[in-house]
Order: C-alpha cells, then structure tokens, then sequence
C-alpha cells in the first residue's frame, strides 16, 4: 500500500529531526530559510543595523546634537 504524499513528508522531517541534520531537501522549507537570511534589517555602508545598534546610535547623535547646540548657543551670547 503506498503512503500518501502527507506520510511521506512526516517520516522525512521526523528522520531530519532525529538525525539532527540540517540539511534541506525541501524546496519550501529552503525558502522559508532563504527568507529568514534576508531578514537582516537595515544595510549602512555594509553594516546590519539591527534595532538596538540603530536605538544606540539614535540615543548617541541626539546627546551630540544637544551637547553641540549648547555649545554654539552659549558661545552665542
């Protein structure tokens, strides 16, 4: 009796899975993997900005441009 299409694909990941083994046989789990590598955020001059480097370097240029402002405005008067 051959096994449905279904049964097939749940003995070959239950045999991935107890291998251990990260390889992909399967073209949409690949992609489903593809999609995840693209996912890198924000690209700067080759460099990945994820969300904490960019709230670091948002938090470190307002304190610049604050100091800097003072400066200049105190130098003003």
């Amino acid at each position: 009796m051959p096994l449905s299409h279904l049964e097939r694909f749940k003995q070959q990941e239950l045999r991935q899975r107890s291998t251990g083994s990260d390889r992909i046989d399967n073209p949409v789990v690949d992609r489903f993997k593809s999609n995840q590598q693209q996912q890198k955020g924000l690209m700067l001059f080759g460099i990945a900005l994820n969300e904490q480097l960019v709230l670091v370097a948002f938090v470190i240029a307002l304190l610049f441009g604050f100091s800097l402002g003072y400066f200049l405005f105190s130098c003003g008067n």
